[in-house]
């Protein structure tokens, strides 16, 4: 996979532009949120998190695993204007670990060992995703 860099305004006006040509382009997706969420200031500026979020669900819809991955950490923790939500999060880090992510999976045992937010723990789930 060829990581696409966007350093300007003009540039993610482009990615943009093949985005919407193609609603299949679930990379040109991705990387058009992970280039807002760089201009985010990693979360800090609200419109550029919000269009993050916007993007990497788009992708996560289509089955891409690392949106999923994503959007299931920034939705752990809550970034910027993008409130926490634990059931989400683990919601898309096991459509992830589904996928093989993982960094899911080794997040989803963590989860389930502790419990977290709204999402009990569960010993048996934690030893299944500790030992994928």
């Amino acid at each position: 996979m060829t990581e696409i860099r966007v350093n300007s305004e003009e540039n993610v006006n482009l990615l943009y532009e093949m985005m919407t040509e193609n609603q299949e382009d679930l990379e040109a997706v991705y990387q058009l949120g992970v280039n807002h969420y760089r201009a985010s200031g990693n979360g800090v500026e609200a419109t550029h998190i919000a269009k993050t979020v916007e993007c990497w669900e788009r992708a996560a819809e289509g089955g891409h695993i690392e949106a999923m991955y994503n959007l299931g950490s920034i939705l752990h923790s809550g970034v910027g204007n993008i409130p926490c939500d634990s059931r989400r999060a683990v919601h898309y880090w096991e459509k992830s670990a589904l996928g093989g992510s993982v960094l899911a999976m080794f997040n989803l045992g963590v989860v389930y060992a502790d419990g977290y937010g709204e999402v009990a723990a569960d010993l048996e789930k934690a030893l299944n995703y500790s030992s994928d």
